[in-house]
Formats: structure tokens, sequence, C-alpha cells
């Protein structure tokens, strides 16, 4: 295996652990990069092989003599040995290979895991694509590790190069060499940074301390830049954008705030906010609420599930059902920031009096916010996002933060502006006089405390990687949406897709054109109007298909109509036949009364004359003519028998009725 591809190997397998306490950060990690040195060479390397893989390009670097240090030092702990009769050649000891061995199978699933679930879907075999997957990204996070250790060594010059071209170019460089397709793996390096997933995370964060670590080593040979005393005693003045995180717990950098000043109290580090900073943030919130006013005017309430920022999250929370009178109200936490950062982080405001309206207004203040504003379309390709008050704010803090180095201090701009480490100061010999905070939290990483939650860290630092590394189209800020305010667009009745076109099309067209003036707004507004008037468009196409709809639903109407007219008349039959059949029920149910009524009392008329005759017939034997005999007297009582038959008739007709004798099928119909 080539050096470079050892290299490699080690940065994005190795996983290095820190224990300041006992070891300092360098001599860490040049022990676990030797050890996995030695693994790849195998058994029987000499010190010189090993040396050989520290003088390649992706940036570990340490000299012989370092190397041979280290491989002693390991030789006392046992982690290696000597081969026997040898001077110069080592082995590991088979504890130490068994764990590293283990370290990189992990390694190997999870990367495995990770492109399987990105790229499994293609007709290639997601293999083919581990390794220039991997090789896109140790390209990304090599030039991120060296512009954090740029920055630590107070370089202003170096930027990294980390945009959407770059990432195009570095995936098109990887599939030049394979048959894989270099779009499909572009847009799986930008899944992979889009994706919150915890693994990805992971990964993420690996990569990014691996390299800041081999480029700390190899470009900083004495190692100062990772010893515990770069920052010790350090003064840190915090940014706008570093504030409002510190205040706001919803916001993601917020952990790793609290993780900072924990790390600074360790370093007896101190950290501080300038008056300048709090006024400039009153007049940043003014002005975002402002902006949060227009565009929920002109967007509506789905604006904020297009902004991903710390006000949408808040407001999403918090907003509810619940009415409100002014936005700001729901944004309790930026109330009296100096006394809420003195209370929870004991951050003091600095009233110092060289902030004067001479300072702000003299030649090398307006020379500085020059600068401040040509690295912030450097940065963010051509587009100055700091309004006035901000760029002016962000030169005297970094005059500032000169004047307290020149005093002594090892004084530091906090800031998450990754474009402000960039700015110089000519009469300073091109010294940064901003740090990152990104930067700064791989810095202090190793020296956290145990109990630092992980998986939530790696999600805040991924999240700071994720809008570094992609598209910048992906990512949309209020006032992207509050200009159709003052454009008097309405864009509320759009879909999704459409509003976020509508705002690239401002996003674009906004860095050549002045908004301020009105022949510029209307060639902007005309644009937008173009764009909603484009057949095209999903505006355009939804219109297209409500008005399909329209047409269904009045044709669907008209034949509504008719089935409903053919309904009724089949309802009003209905209704006829169940009248006819409830008449005819209700008949049935008057005879079968009537049937039931004839029949009881035709029973008991019939009982009622057998038991008249029988008592007749008792009478004739006893009283009847006792000469005669018994059969003949008798008989000779006919006519009474006669009689009572007779009068049973007469009875019946009267007391049963002929209506029963017609129920009971005895009389004629």
């Amino acid at each position: 295996m080539a050096s470079i591809d050892v290299q490699r190997s080690i940065l994005t397998s190795t996983i290095f652990r820190f224990s300041p306490q006992t070891q300092p950060v360098r001599q860490t990690a040049l022990d676990r990069i030797v050890e996995n040195a030695l693994y790849h060479s195998g058994d029987d390397s000499k010190s010189t092989e090993i040396s050989d893989l520290f003088r390649e390009e992706e940036g570990i670097a340490a000299s012989p003599p370092e190397v041979e240090e280290t491989l002693k030092r390991l030789c006392e702990e046992g982690r290696i040995h000597k081969v026997q009769g040898s001077r110069q050649s080592y082995y590991l000891d088979p504890e130490t290979r068994e764990e590293i061995e283990t370290q990189h199978e992990e390694a190997k699933k999870q990367k495995y895991k990770i492109v399987e679930e990105l790229l499994g879907y293609t007709e290639e075999n997601a293999e083919e694509y581990i390794s220039p997957f991997i090789l896109v990204l140790s390209r990304i996070f090599a030039e991120l590790g060296e512009e954090s250790v740029q920055l630590l060594q107070g370089n202003s010059s170096h930027n990294a190069e980390i945009d959407s071209k770059s990432v195009e170019r570095y995936c098109h460089t990887a599939a030049n060499s394979t048959a894989i397709n270099a779009d499909i793996l572009q847009q799986a390096i930008e899944d992979f940074f889009e994706s919150n997933d915890p693994d990805y995370n992971a990964l993420k964060w690996q990569l990014a301390q691996n390299f800041f670590i081999s480029k700390s080593i190899g470009l900083n040979h004495g190692g100062s830049i990772l010893a515990g005393d770069t920052f010790d005693g350090a003064l840190f003045y915090i940014d706008t954008n570093v504030a409002i995180p510190a205040l706001e717990p919803v916001d993601n950098l917020h952990y790793s705030f609290e993780i900072i000043t924990d790390a600074c109290e360790r370093l007896n580090a101190d950290i501080k906010i300038c008056k300048i900073t709090i006024e400039e943030l009153n007049d940043f919130l003014d002005h975002k609420f402002g902006e949060i006013t227009k565009a929920v005017e002109s967007v509506g309430e789905k604006v904020f599930d297009q902004v991903d920022s710390i006000f949408s999250k808040v407001y999403k929370i918090k907003r509810g059902n619940d009415t409100y009178e002014d936005v700001r109200s729901l944004f309790e936490n930026f109330n009296d920031p100096e006394e809420r950062l003195l209370e929870e982080y004991n951050i003091e405001t600095s009233l110092e009096s060289w902030f004067t309206n001479e300072k702000e207004d003299d030649p090398q203040t307006e020379r500085l916010v020059t600068q401040v504003r040509r690295a912030s379309r450097e940065e963010r390709a051509g587009k100055d996002k700091h309004p006035d008050y901000q760029a002016k704010h962000d030169a005297l803090l970094l005059r500032w933060v000169q004047y307290q180095r020149q005093q002594g201090y090892n004084a530091w701009v906090l800031t998450a502006d990754t474009s402000l480490p960039a700015v110089e100061i000519p009469e300073y010999d091109g010294k940064a006089l901003a740090i990152t905070i990104n930067a700064l939290l791989q810095w202090v990483s190793p020296i956290m405390d145990t109990d630092v939650d992980d998986e939530q860290f790696q999600s805040v630092f991924a999240n700071l990687m994720r809008k570094r590394v992609l598209p910048q189209e992906r990512f949309f800020t209020m006032s992207d949406f509050a200009i159709f305010k003052e454009l008097n667009i309405s864009l509320k009745k759009l879909p999704k897709k459409d509003i976020e076109k509508c705002a690239n099309i401002i996003k674009k067209e906004s860095a050549s054109l002045d908004l301020n003036n009105a022949e510029d707004r209307e060639k902007l507004n005309h644009k937008i109007q173009r764009f909603l008037a484009d057949p095209g468009s999903g505006y355009q196409k939804e219109i297209a298909r409500l008005e399909r709809e329209k047409e269904q639903l009045m044709n669907k109407n008209s034949e509504n109509e008719d089935r409903i007219n053919d309904l009724e008349d089949e309802v009003e039959d209905y209704q006829d036949r169940i009248g006819s059949i409830e008449e005819e029920l209700e008949d049935e149910r008057r005879k079968q009364r009537l049937r039931g009524s004839g029949w009881r009392r035709l029973i008991a008329l019939v009982v009622a004359t057998i038991i008249l005759i029988l008592f007749a017939v008792y009478l004739a034997y006893s009283f009847g003519d006792q000469e005669i005999n018994v059969v003949a007297r008798i008989k000779s009582w006919w006519l009474v028998y006669s009689g009572i038959l007779a009068g049973s008739v007469a009875v019946g007709g009267w007391w049963i009725e002929p209506r029963r004798f017609k129920a009971m099928g005895l009389w004629p119909q």
C-alpha cells in the first residue's frame, strides 16, 4: 500500500482518545499514528520506514527524532516491542494489534453502512464508491483542518476553498480513474452533509478532528498549536453571532458555547463582550424582527419552514396558537443581554473609553470596513451580507483586539463568521485577529469534560459543516423573503418550491442590483412576475390544475344534479310502495286480531252449546216420562235440543259478527 493510502487509512479509521491530564495532545496523537503505521507496515518494520509515512501530502508530518522518541515511549509502555537482535525494527504487541484491528474493522463497517445507505440504489456495486467517497471526504476535511490550524497560528491569509464547486471538482477527480458516476458521487457527498444521522455525524467529527490533529502536527512541528498554553490566559471578545446562541438555548451553537466556556475556565481564559457588540446585537434584533414581520406578511408563516435559523425555531416552538402583539415578545431570552450573559456565564461587558466617535470615523476604520466587506464578498461568492452597521462593528472590534494584543494580551474575536478571520490589518503584519467557533471547538475537544454528550456535540459540529459545504442556494435567510414585502409581491398562495425559486432569483439578482434604487427594484419585480407567469412554474401549473379540477367538478355537479332528480323520483316511488305495504301490513294485522277473537268466541259458543245440551239430556233423564225407556225418554226432549241449537246460532251471529267469520274464512268474501 502506498504511503499516501496508508496515511488516509490511518486518518479515516483511527479514533484519537486523549487524556490531557496525563499526556500532551500532540504526544498522544503521535503515539496512535505510529501504532497504526506499524499495523499497516507489518511486523519487523524499521523506524526509517515508519518515518517515510510522515512525508506525504495528507499533512501527517513528524521528524525522525520525534518518531524515534515515540517508538521508545511505546516500547516502555509495552504497546510495541523491538525485534530481537535488531536496533531499529519493531512490532506491535498482540493486544495492541488486536485493538487496532478491531478499530479498523468497526471503521470499515461504519463507512460501508453509510455508503450503502447513500449509494445502494446505484447500478454499480456500492463498494465501488467507498474509496472515491472517502477520498473526497478526506480532501474536504484536509482543507478544513488546515484552515483551522492556520487560524490558530494566526495566519489570516488561508481560507479553505470549500464550496459546491470545489466539491464537484473533487468528485470528478475521484471518479476519473473509476467507472462510477461523478454526479451520483457528488449527490451522495451532499446528502451525507445534509443528513443529521448520528452515525454520519460521528464520522464527520472523527474525520474533522483527525485531519485537524494531522495538520497540527504537520504544519507546526514544535507542537505549540496542540499545547495547552495556546489559549492559556486568552481573552475572547464574542461577536454578535456568538452572543445570539449564547442567549438562546434553542440554537444549535448554544451547547458548543457552553463547552467553550467550561474549557476557558480550565485555561484561565476570559470571555467578554464589548458594549458596541451589545448595541449591534440590539440593532440586529430590531432589524431581524422587522424582517420577520415583512416575511410573514408576504409569504405567510410557512416561511419559518423554509428558513433554518434560531428565529424560526423559537417562533415555531413559542408561537403555537397564541396571539401576540409584537414579534419581539416571542424572544424574551434576548431581553437585557448584558445581565443574562453576566448571570449565566459571568461574561462582563467591556465599557472601554477606547471606542469613540473618532475611532469610528477615522481612515483606518474606514479602510478596515472595506476589507470586511471584501472578505464577506469573497466568502459568499460576490455577495456582501454585512449591513453598514455590522461592517463598522466588525472593523472596530478587530481594531480593539489589535490594540489589546499591542498591550500584551492574547486577545481574539470569537465569531461564527468564517470570513472575518481572513480580514487583515496591514499594520499588524497580516496576523489573524479572529478565530471561528468551529476552529476553537476542534482545539478544545481534547480537554472537554468526559460527561459531554458526544452525540449532541457531534450534531452541532455537523450543522456547522453542513452550512459550509452544501450549495448556498439550499439555505435561506429571513431577508430573502422580507424583500417581497418591499416589492409588493405576495407569495402566500404559492407552493413551497416556487417560493424558494423566487427567493433564489432575489439572491442571484440582488448582487448586481441596488435594491434602494426604484428602477432596480422594478427590474427585480419584473423578473419575479415573469417567473410567476411562466406556464412551467409551479404556480401556473397549480392554477391550471385547479382550473381542471374546477371544470371536472362542474361536470360532475351537472351529472350529480341529474342523478339527484332520478334518485328523488325513485325515493318517491319507494315511499308510495312503502305506504301501500304499510297499509297491507296494517290490514293483515287487523284480520289477525279479528281471526283470533273470532275463533275464541266460536270455541266458547260451541262449548257453551254442548254444556246446555248435556244439561237438557240430564233433565230429560231425570224428569222425563219414567214409564218409557231411557233412550225414548231422552229423545222426547228434541224440541229443547233444537231450541238450544237455534239459540246458539242466533247468539253466534250476533256475538262473533260477520267480519270475524270473514277473517276466519267462514263467510263469503
